[in-house]
């Protein structure tokens, strides 16, 4: 089990932001109909649809820019 203890820059890589990273790296072991959600500071529209992918249904508030 893992937690999340604040942002970390070093799980970034260069095709996702580190809260996007951090998000994937909390949900690597659920899939198939989990249910997360989130504030505004980790949801995006790239990380909704990336989790979209592995079933992972997500819920919050998305900031237009």
């Amino acid at each position: 089990m893992n937690m999340y203890l604040g942002k970390d820059g070093k799980c970034a890589i260069p095709s996702m932001t580190a809260t996007h990273a951090t998000v994937t790296g909390l949900a690597a072991r659920i899939e198939h109909g989990y249910k997360l959600y989130m504030d505004n500071f980790f949801s995006t529209k790239v990380l909704f649809d990336d989790l979209y992918t592995k079933t992972i249904k997500c819920y919050g508030t998305v900031r237009p820019n």
